[in-house]
């Protein structure tokens, strides 16, 4: 997963923010029933077309979009949910690209009242 404005340098605040979001997704995903679960397995992990998963899981194509569909609006949601928890830490204001803000120009501005 791709953090904004990531750069080549570690940054041990966005390792800890990637490492707590994708726990979070894996939380959401062992969340979902066996079914949900299995068909977003098959289809997204696997990358099997709906003909294969129907087949594999002896389901009617219709079936499998409908249960994919509902097993990535379940993952959604849930992860929205989780997720804002996540992230209010994960891009703290100190990071060095917002050094200009609190230090130059625009703090003088906001403090003066021009």
């Amino acid at each position: 997963m791709s953090f904004p404005l990531a750069t080549s340098q570690i940054n041990p605040a966005r390792t800890v923010a990637q490492r707590q979001v994708l726990r979070t997704l894996e939380r959401a995903i062992d969340g979902l029933s066996e079914s949900f679960r299995t068909m977003l397995a098959a289809r997204v992990i696997e990358e099997m077309s709906v003909e294969e998963t129907a087949e594999l899981l002896g389901l009617r194509a219709e079936t499998v979009k409908t249960r994919l569909h509902r097993a990535r609006t379940l993952l959604k949601t849930t992860f929205e949910k989780q997720i804002g928890l996540v992230l209010t830490g994960a891009f703290p204001f100190a990071e060095r690209c917002c050094e200009h803000t609190t230090t130059g120009k625009i703090l003088r501005r906001l403090t003066s009242g021009a």
